[in-house]
Order: structure tokens, then C-alpha cells, then sequence
């Protein structure tokens, strides 16, 4: 399965217009999943889609896009959504971001995911590129910001 022409010419359209050819092609780009409902106060399925880490080229990126997309069916998702009532065939934005050289990466709620305290703003960061906060592989390390609203 490939991506429709269509789609495939409006994402070269903007990703020439952000970087030249040369540029994607020796680029390392992250592609993940932005899905409606994807956070919420309900639930997160923030980790359910597949996420493609260190893609290079256009064809490489046109790839990762159509995988991303396709992963709101793999089987996890699909039982995920519907064990919270969700839609399955929801919309999904796929977002295609340049990588950079890291040591830690992190995730940073705009409140706190547990309580809903819009006063605290809550990070969580490892070594690596942050997979292993996304994923719980690893206990992340914890930063607590109090905001004076």
C-alpha cells in the first residue's frame, strides 16, 4: 500500500518548501501519530500508533507516513480505542519532524496528566530520544513546575 498521488504531492509541495531535495535526503526526520482524542481526560493513547525514528529520503518519508497511519489499525490500537468507547476509524494527523543530535528527550504536560492541576506543569525526560518515557520502558526522571496563574 502506498500513499495516493494526491497526498504524496502536496507533502513533497511543503517538505521542498521547508528544506531543499539535497536536505531530505541527508536528514534524519521523526513521522508520529497525531490523533484526535489521542490525549484526553478519559485516556491517553499517546504510544498506541507507531512512531518511525531516523527517516531519510522522500520515498522513506512518504513510507513512515503511510505505516504511521495505517498503525490506528493495528490490533493494540483498535482494542485500545474501543475499551474507551472511542471511534476507531478516528482522524489522525501524522506529524513529520527534523531529528537532532540528543542525549535526553522528554515529554512536558501543559497540567498535570494525574490530578488536571492546570497550576503544575509536569516533565518527564531520559537518556535517548525518548522512546523509553513514551513506551514506560524506563522510570523517567520527574520535574515539577508550580505556574502562578
Amino acid at each position: 500500500m502506498t500513499l495516493p498521488d494526491q497526498v504524496k504531492k502536496e507533502l513533497k509541495t511543503v517538505l521542498n518548501a521547508q528544506f531543499n531535495s539535497n536536505y531530505i535526503n541527508n536528514t534524519k526526520f521523526a513521522v508520529r501519530s497525531s490523533a484526535s482524542g489521542e490525549d484526553s481526560e478519559e485516556m491517553s493513547s499517546a504510544g498506541q500508533m507507531t512512531t518511525y525514528l531516523g527517516v531519510k529520503g522522500f520515498d522513506g518519508i512518504c513510507s513512515a507516513v503511510m505505516k504511521c497511519w495505517a498503525s490506528q489499525f493495528s490490533y493494540i490500537a483498535v482494542e485500545y480505542k474501543r475499551g474507551y468507547g472511542q471511534l476507531i476509524n478516528s482522524p489522525m494527523a501524522v506529524v513529520i519532524q527534523q531529528m537532532i543530535n540528543c542525549d535526553a528527550a522528554g515529554v512536558m504536560f501543559t497540567c498535570d496528566p494525574i490530578s488536571g492541576d492546570e497550576r503544575e506543569i509536569i516533565i518527564t525526560a531520559n537518556y535517548g530520544l525518548g522512546e523509553s518515557v513514551v513506551s514506560a520502558m524506563a522510570e523517567p526522571d520527574t520535574i515539577r513546575l508550580s505556574v502562578n496563574i
